[in-house]
């Protein structure tokens, strides 16, 4: 018995030698009829397919429709301008900066056609400037002391030049002029400064004898700017403007004082009755009226054409004692809906009711109005994406 497997071993390992050297000697003819012997198939089968590995093109097609209110971008979003093409008749298009990246994109509204225009990368973008005309853009990354602003410029031949503002940079601004207006905190004070884009040099405009502060910049490093303390419901806080260095103090305060102001009137909000409460302060009669909706000042933008401002406003929101920190916060929301406020009649009318075209909650955030008044663009701040209400397109059927 034992003679038996030691004869059939040698038979075995007599066979497994000549398949080996046939198979190196005879090559892939060889091996093809081996496969075919036993069966298996070859793992180079002409038959089999693989997708190439395709190089990602810069200009996509958003899905735009032609409803008056749309959803622009799928994109996160923190900055964006109409670009002014000069009174042509050419297609609106939209600049805007995608949160994280930084990388600009131009979206053509009417055709969803969307075109990279930098790639440049600024890590941890979380807010940014734009100008008019398309050609600067600043970018805020960073928190504290940690925080700084990279500006991008679009040249005239297509190059794209970066730089970094070599201090810490809170509330910022692009003007008309080809600056950047920021502020930057000192010991106990906030500085108001103006950083030039072509020289690369600063100067300081203004001091504030406090550090959280929130600035609404004018159009031009000369024109009047205002301010007041970060809000907090429990924090008393005024209004105050600054022209040419000079600070001032406006006939505006309140717990959690929140405004935004034109040259003809403020729009405010503050604490009364433990309820968060909007007014309207008319600058030529002095005049300050409550208006009958709630608008986080936050929420409106003044048209550029006529005495009249477009806000935001859920008429079913809570605006108790806990606002505005837990807007801020993101613990509340809002679904809202666009309304037109008369500057000098204090009217409210409203303008388009969101939710039941767009089918989602949208909490406005960041309004801002084409200079023509035609259009207006938004934030929804629950996803950051970029909308459109465009009173240019005809009413439904």
């Amino acid at each position: 018995m034992k003679r038996w497997l030691f004869i059939t071993g040698i038979i075995i390992i007599a066979l497994l030698t000549a398949v080996w050297v046939y198979l190196l000697f005879f090559g892939d003819h060889a091996k093809d009829d081996l496969y075919s012997l036993f069966g298996f198939g070859d793992t180079t089968d002409p038959k089999a397919t693989f997708e190439p590995t395709v190089t990602p093109d810069t200009t996509t097609q958003n899905d735009v429709t032609k409803e008056k209110l749309r959803q622009l971008s799928t994109k996160p979003v923190i900055g964006f301008v109409e670009i002014n093409q000069n009174g042509t008749s050419s297609m609106p298009i939209v600049n805007y900066v995608e949160a994280g990246t930084g990388h600009i994109f131009s979206l053509n509204i009417e055709t969803g056609a969307e075109n990279r225009v930098s790639n440049i990368t600024v890590p941890m973008a979380q807010l940014a400037q734009l100008s008019i005309d398309g050609k600067n853009a600043a970018i805020k990354s960073g928190e504290g002391n940690n925080s700084h602003i990279t500006t991008i410029t679009i040249n005239n031949d297509g190059s794209i030049t970066s730089n970094e503002v070599d201090e810490a940079s809170q509330n910022f601004a692009l003007t008309d002029d080809g600056e950047l207006l920021y502020t930057s905190q000192n010991t106990g004070t906030t500085l108001g400064r103006a950083y030039n884009l072509t020289s690369k040099s600063s100067r300081t405009l203004f001091a504030i004898p406090f550090r959280d502060v929130v600035v609404h910049w004018g159009t031009r490093a000369s024109d009047t700017h205002t301010f007041y303390p970060k809000a907090a419901s429990r924090l008393d806080g005024a209004l105050y403007s600054v022209t040419k260095g000079a600070v001032n103090r406006m006939p505006i305060s309140g717990y959690g004082l929140t405004a935004v102001t034109t040259a003809a009137a403020s729009i405010y909000a503050y604490q009364a009755g433990n309820l968060y409460r909007t007014f309207l302060y008319t600058f030529s009669n002095k005049a300050k009226q409550e208006l009958p909706f709630t608008f986080l000042p936050e929420k409106c933008v003044f048209s550029k054409t006529a005495p009249l401002a477009i806000c935001a406003n859920d008429a079913k929101g809570v605006y108790d004692i806990s606002v505005p920190d837990k807007w801020y916060q993101g613990d509340v929301s809002y679904s809202d809906d666009l309304w037109t406020l008369g500057l000098e009649t204090a009217e409210v009318n409203l303008l388009v009711e969101t939710l039941p075209i767009s089918g989602r909650e949208l909490d406005i955030n960041n309004p801002y109005l084409s200079t023509d008044d035609a259009r207006v663009y938004f934030q929804n701040k629950n996803d950051q994406t970029l909308w459109l209400f465009d009173g240019s397109q005809p009413n439904p059927q």
